[in-house]
């Protein structure tokens, strides 16, 4: 476990940093691919382009993150659909978990990695939603796995 991000403190829920206050407020405009797909290309430093075939771009979204881009929407719509998405979180915010999870980066360089276009983001801001998302995903654990045992069960 990276002790940089290992140590948070519950209390930083709570607290709100310049970096979410920065949202963008024009996610309505979009449906919720769209917004993961530009979420992940910010990231990536590429937001104004897609380079490549979309079957490019799904293999990088998956490089990144560890999973394709319907299966964090899945996350994503349980975690809403189960009342588990924390308060002002973003897609951008289970995207920095999921590769968090995938690298398991060291503080400076998670911080780095994530800000994507914008720039490294606070510490604090990185810590308070990847465990806090982390938390909530593991949540959704036992449903998840009933779901696809049941399934292959059948």
């Amino acid at each position: 476990m990276s002790a940089d991000l290992a140590d948070h403190s519950d209390d930083e829920d709570e607290k709100s940093t310049s970096d979410e206050e920065a949202d963008d407020d024009d996610d309505d405009d979009f449906d919720l691919e769209s917004i993961f797909r530009r979420d992940a290309r910010d990231i990536q430093n590429r937001t104004s382009r897609a380079v490549g075939t979309a079957a490019m771009e799904d293999r990088r979204f998956r490089e990144l993150f560890g999973a394709s881009v319907g299966i964090v929407l899945h996350v994503w719509t349980a975690m809403e659909g189960g009342g588990l998405l924390p308060k002002k979180s973003r897609p951008k915010h289970l995207l920095w978990t999921l590769y968090f999870l995938k690298v398991y980066p060291r503080e400076a360089a998670g911080c780095s990695a994530v800000g994507g276009g914008g720039g490294a983001i606070d510490p604090k801001t990185l810590r308070k939603w990847v465990w806090l998302m982390i938390e909530r995903i593991g949540e959704l654990a036992d449903d998840v796995v009933s779901i696809y045992f049941f399934c292959l069960a059948s």
